[in-house]
């Protein structure tokens, strides 16, 4: 029962931001494509040196981890930002790579970054100082702007159409 509550509750939280983005935003929405089987797989367990034993591999942190991060439903929360784009005539593109948007400067596209604390983020390159998820976000609509440029969403996969045809259906007028 209290489940099925939570449940209800997370649903209509990812309507509610889902409308309120899609609303907000212009013809083309960006979204990372997130390993969501990957992030949450369970912590492998590692052997110790000596071939005895285990080592600590902090598996109940990772379990914890797992469990928030399902329990905010992204994977519903993008299908429902695609299905309302869909519905107002906008796009919504959910293969964006997100590999090192955190760590790639928005200006000059540079890894060679530093990160004092979680919401500072320094470029060493260019000297750009920036709040770090300002600064993915705008790397990410970087990498959006490319991925449009390149026409890949553009292409969609044409179905082969089967022709069947009966033989011989046209033949030849037989002289009288």
């Amino acid at each position: 029962r209290i489940q099925a509550k939570e449940s209800d509750c997370r649903n209509n939280h990812n309507h509610h931001i889902s409308k309120a983005l899609v609303e907000s935003a212009n013809q083309i929405i960006g979204l990372e494509d997130l390993n969501l089987t990957g992030m949450t797989k369970r912590a492998a367990p590692k052997k110790n040196e000596d071939g005895k034993g285990y080592t600590r591999n902090r598996a109940r942190a990772k379990s914890g981890l797992n469990r928030s991060l399902l329990g905010v439903a992204l994977g519903q929360l993008a299908t429902y930002i695609a299905y309302k784009a869909r519905k107002v005539g906008k796009i919504a593109i959910s293969e964006l790579n997100p590999m090192n948007s955190s760590k790639e400067c928005a200006c000059c596209g540079s890894l060679n970054t530093e990160r004092p604390d979680q919401a500072t983020f320094i470029c060493l390159s260019c000297g750009n100082r920036d709040n770090a998820d300002s600064n993915a976000a705008k790397v990410l609509k970087k990498r959006l702007i490319h991925y449009i440029k390149e026409n890949t969403f553009a292409k969609s996969k044409t179905r082969k159409s089967i022709v069947k045809r009966k033989k011989n259906w046209l033949t030849e007028p037989t002289p009288v």
